[in-house]
């Protein structure tokens, strides 16, 4: 089933936040459907309690049929482990993404 969020979502455990949105080039895609009409976005987000973006820090654009809970998190698992620097809490970030991934963030 294709996944979808357009409110970002904190990344328990580290500074960014993260947005699935639909992904329209132009006029024309609403139309005829592209390959990648997916849009993954992470953010670092300020440091308040509330989800706040302060920019974005990355996107990955995907196909529909590919966008599942699983291909999401591990998109954002895969950002994450290459960017150590935004984590926080390593506990927190195993917790979020499952304790089976227990060495994410490490280098």
């Amino acid at each position: 089933m294709p996944f979808l969020l357009t409110e970002p979502q904190r990344i328990n455990g580290t500074k960014l936040g993260y947005a699935v949105y639909p992904y329209d080039f132009s006029f024309d895609d609403h139309i005829e459907q592209r390959d990648y009409n997916r849009k993954l976005t992470i953010f670092q987000l300020k440091d308040c309690k509330f989800v706040e973006v302060d920019h974005i820090v990355g996107e990955h654009r995907f196909k529909r049929e590919t966008a599942s809970r699983e291909y999401i998190n591990g998109k954002l698992q895969e950002f994450v482990s290459k960017n150590p620097q935004y984590v926080v809490d390593q506990q927190k970030v195993n917790a979020f993404f499952g304790e089976k991934n227990s060495n994410l963030g490490k280098n």
